[in-house]
């Protein structure tokens, strides 16, 4: 309980400092050839747009050459526009304390054996699910992931729990419970969590602690550390990597290591996650 009353202080007081950040609109111009320009519409009239690209060059383009205009959601900081991620409720496995959004879909894949999908129930609950698909294995993993989370400003705060077994196991299987809390500031977010491993709908003496740092790097990618530590004699994991995203299809690359004893080896990490809406 000392732990979690620290990451409940420690984000509120993030939070007290911090003026809530402003969304700035920003569109894509679709040509009817393919082409595509993004920035800023500065003016138009009935026959062309002009529209200050991410560049800060200025271009006049006629409205019967356009296709579609299409709003990029995302924030403008010291003069250069960021775009927003889809993916920022989750870290590469560990949620944040953010939403995925009512009604929004995604669907991916972890270290090419992991496919998933998660779905936007309402803006304060979602779930997401998915198997393991090993070649050559005769019983695959399953696992189910409810999560309840609240944001206000640049506060956000998450309940989350994932549930793994098999499916030749009749026996309850195992997984893990934890809160965690994310705080915006202008070009990082942090997020911190605390939680407990379970076995057959019993908790353990696993108890974790989880650290994560995401800091943009580019109009469209950050750099992301997450960073599990255990209490008890199992290895605790420090990682660090990037995401690449647009407004549909993100790209993690990452390292992960544990931090046992003389153990010291890098483990790749590559996740994809395609966003429907």
């Amino acid at each position: 309980m000392k732990i979690l009353s620290v990451i409940i202080l420690f984000s509120i007081s993030i939070y007290a400092q911090t003026d809530t950040l402003k969304t700035t609109k920003y569109q894509n111009v679709v040509l009817k050839t393919g082409e595509s320009y993004e920035g800023y519409i500065l003016d138009e009239d009935s026959l062309n747009i002009k529209l200050k690209t991410i560049n800060s060059i200025e271009v006049k383009i006629p409205k019967r050459l356009i296709n579609r205009l299409e709003d990029i959601k995302g924030e403008k900081i010291d003069s250069v526009f960021y775009k927003h991620d889809k993916n920022d409720y989750h870290l590469y496995f560990a949620q944040t304390g953010k939403s995925i959004g009512a009604g929004n879909v995604s669907f991916g894949i972890s270290e090419i054996f992991f496919p998933f999908v998660t779905v936007g129930i309402t803006d304060f609950a979602s779930i997401s699910g998915g198997i393991s698909l090993f070649p050559s294995f005769s019983d695959q993993l399953f696992y189910i992931a409810p999560k309840l989370n609240y944001t206000i400003n640049n506060f956000s705060f998450s309940a989350n729990a994932i549930y793994f077994n098999s499916f030749s196991n009749d026996n309850g299987g195992s997984g893990l419970a934890y809160l965690s809390s994310t705080v915006d500031q202008k070009k990082y977010s942090i997020t911190v969590g605390y939680g407990s491993g379970f076995e057959e709908n019993k908790f353990t003496k696993f108890n974790f602690l989880i650290v994560g740092l995401e800091f943009k790097a580019g109009t469209s990618s950050k750099f992301i550390s997450e960073n599990w530590f255990s209490g008890s004699d199992t290895p605790s994991f420090i990682s660090f990597g990037f995401r690449t995203f647009s407004s549909t299809l993100s790209w993690d690359f990452g390292f992960i290591t544990p931090i046992y004893d003389d153990i010291g080896f890098f483990i790749p990490w590559v996740g994809v996650t395609y966003n429907f809406r």
